[in-house]
């Protein structure tokens, strides 16, 4: 006897169980704190941060009262002609982390670049921050 399943069932046993798919919401924004590595050089700190399928039009980074704030957001949306079968990829996600800086970094320098999912903030140390040698007299 052959029998047909309903879609949902075919894609269900191709691609695993509903169980763990997403909101069908596809306007629903879900928001995410970004990962990233803090590393210090002799001249200046450097944060990694993974955004992946962030484009740089889609990026804001704000330096306010010595916090430095990334907001990025990021969407999947439809191929034209196709329409929802099963979701697990939100169709919208928003990214935010802050950092605070204090003294230790010199404001004017920061730089930033995005390439393959992966921003490098470039933060100078601030000269009174640098190891200097005294002189004995």
């Amino acid at each position: 006897m052959n029998t047909l399943l309903p879609v949902n069932q075919l894609f269900d046993a191709a691609f695993g169980s509903r169980d763990h798919a997403c909101s069908p919401n596809r306007d629903q924004v879900f928001k995410r704190v970004p990962r990233a590595n803090i590393l210090e050089g002799d001249k200046d700190y450097q944060i990694r941060m993974d955004l992946p399928g962030v484009k740089a039009e889609n990026l804001d980074i704000n330096l306010e009262e010595r916090v430095l704030t990334v907001k990025a957001e990021r969407s999947f949306d439809l191929p034209e002609g196709y329409q929802t079968r099963r979701q697990e990829l939100p169709g919208k996600v928003s990214f935010a982390r802050s950092f605070d800086l204090g003294t230790a970094v010199d404001a004017d320098k920061i730089g930033a670049k995005l390439e393959d999912g992966l921003l490098l903030i470039t933060l100078p140390k601030s000269e009174q921050s640098l190891p200097r040698r005294i002189e004995i007299q």
